[in-house]
């Protein structure tokens, strides 16, 4: 069995060195895992910092490509790799130490997981400080707030795993190599929040995936520079991003939609979608932004209000989602009282 590193790398010439360094100081055989780096045309030293790690790591493979983005620098080493499994790693984030012989132990424990979630060391880069977290939350049906059932270990299928996922991102996940061809998943192009969409069409062909309790990833929180750190505020390529996703999720719906359970699905992720979008109400007026939700408003909301239907499921209905939803229509400002973060505090006199 061998695992397969994808990094993508992009003027990170900081960071890409403590990376490589994370990857190649494991104690895992060599010939167990491969490092597959893509340089998306960084204008920095980046480049040569990974040339410098060539000699005495024959394990290691260099794609040098013009700048694409990332989600094309993930696909340009997804058409390569040779290993059984797959975990794609930012080049300004690291592993931990000792993870790659862990990760393939837990594949090898659990064959029939099409992925594996693990947690993830939080690092603010701004702070200093680290923090373990945990890849699933809480459930909470109406204002219980009560802790769920560990889900540690335990087979799930798409609708408990995409109900319990903290976070979307990719390098969260340990993907079966096969899994990912045989349903033809890559990234969509010329986006930025590429992983939403990843994440949508991989949860929805999984049979079976299992939260693995151990930190493989160290994750640089709001690294200046950095994608993450710049879409924190909605920009206007943030937004035709969305617009992009929501396009795209449209023809994988008619393509795969077989059941009423599977447009449910789908439509739970089209429906926070267009969230997102009626949430540019709250912008200042002069906003260009602004503008583009004035022009779509009645579009945007008609498409909320049919994706909800669409997604409803009488078994498992939310009183606290259903809050949300009549928010996002009519008070957005208030839809932040509804996070579970937020019921807490104020259940415990925080707020």
């Amino acid at each position: 069995m061998k695992l397969s590193l994808v990094v993508a790398a992009y003027n990170i010439e900081d960071y890409i060195g403590i990376c490589l360094r994370s990857i190649f100081q494991q104690n895992a055989p060599k010939d167990s895992y491969e490092v597959v780096v893509v340089n998306d045309g960084s204008k920095d030293n980046t480049l040569n910092i990974i040339k410098s790690f060539e000699e005495g790591h024959p394990n290691l493979i260099i794609i040098d490509q013009i700048n694409k983005g990332l989600s094309a620098a993930r696909n340009a080493g997804l058409n390569i790799i040779s290993g059984d499994y797959v975990l794609f790693i930012d080049g300004d984030d690291a592993l931990t130490e000792n993870s790659i012989q862990t990760i393939l132990n837990y594949c090898t424990r659990f064959p029939d997981a099409d992925f594996l979630t693990f947690d993830r060391i939080h690092y603010d880069i701004s702070k200093g400080t680290k923090e373990y977290c945990c890849s699933f939350g809480k459930k909470h049906l109406g204002f219980n707030l009560k802790k769920k059932n560990d889900l540690y270990f335990k087979p799930l299928d798409r609708e408990q795993v995409n109900s319990r996922i903290v976070s979307g991102v990719v390098w969260l996940n340990i993907y079966k190599t096969a899994f990912l061809k045989q349903n033809n998943l890559n990234f969509l192009e010329g986006i930025l929040h590429e992983d939403d969409d990843f994440r949508l069409k991989s949860f929805f062909f999984t049979k079976e995936m299992r939260f693995i309790p151990f930190a493989h990833y160290r994750y640089t929180a709001l690294r200046p520079g950095s994608i993450t750190a710049e879409s924190q505020i909605p920009k206007l390529r943030s937004v035709n991003s969305w617009i992009r996703i929501i396009e795209n999720w449209n023809v994988f719906e008619k393509q795969y939609a077989k059941t009423k359970a599977d447009l449910r699905f789908i439509n739970s992720s089209k429906n926070f979608m267009y969230s997102r979008l009626l949430g540019l109400s709250l912008l200042p007026k002069d906003n260009e932004l602004y503008s583009k939700y004035l022009t779509n408003k009645i579009k945007w909301r008609k498409e909320y209000r049919n994706t909800y239907n669409k997604s409803l499921n009488p078994t498992t209905f939310s009183p606290v989602k259903f809050i949300r939803y009549i928010l996002t229509l009519y008070r957005p400002a208030f839809v932040k009282y509804t996070e579970l973060r937020t019921l807490t505090n104020l259940f415990k006199g925080k707020q």
